[in-house]
């Protein structure tokens, strides 16, 4: 089948075993790309699904793919990291929200605990 302008993470899907295989590109002279790809007769997955062993192992081949993760760098996507994230939420304009006590001591916690959270390696998320 035809896709025209797909992510640029179909290429690494494909390649990675991910996605049904790209069969060509082409870039048109309007500048639309147009990717023909394998078609697979299959089904949608329903909730159900998610809990299956297969559907974790293809997220888990998906969130480790070294090839994602560098695809993600080379558009300028940096990690998330704990004390980003808290300077986020901090900033954020809800006053209201920000005074509530239990909001306030949740970012009290946070902010003792944020050095407790760290990571090894980073991986692909949605």
């Amino acid at each position: 089948f035809l896709k025209r302008n797909s992510s640029p993470f179909l290429a690494v899907l494909s390649a990675e075993g991910i996605v049904p295989k790209l069969v060509w590109t082409k870039r048109m002279e309007n500048g639309d790309v147009i990717t023909a790809q394998q078609f697979l007769q299959a089904r949608e997955l329903k909730p159900s699904d998610m809990t299956s062993k297969q559907v974790a192992q293809l997220l888990r081949k998906i969130h480790r793919s070294k090839e994602l993760l560098g695809m993600m760098e080379r558009l300028g996507k940096k990690p998330l990291v704990p004390h980003r994230l808290l300077e986020e939420v901090k900033q954020n304009e809800y006053v209201e929200l920000k005074a509530h006590p239990t909001v306030r001591d949740a970012l009290a916690f946070l902010e003792r605990h944020v050095d407790d959270v760290y990571c090894m390696e980073y991986v692909v998320c949605h």
